[in-house]
């Protein structure tokens, strides 16, 4: 059994890991998010560009 001194030591060390893991959680989190907004931007302005594609091709074949 842990004496007290080295019990404050793993909780502190327990707290500071969980911290850790919650900012790098929370990041990642962000991360994703913005790479979805990104992503969904990126398909969005293809298909406007293949739909003008599109338009551009039917009217040179009419």
């Amino acid at each position: 059994m842990p004496d007290n001194q080295e019990q404050s030591a793993l909780e502190a060390t327990s707290a500071a890991i969980k911290r850790g893991v919650e900012t790098a959680t929370d990041a990642t989190q962000n991360a994703l998010e913005t790479a979805s907004d990104a992503t969904q931007f990126a398909i969005d302005a293809t298909a406007e560009s293949v739909k003008k594609g599109s338009e551009n091709i039917n009217r040179i074949q009419e």
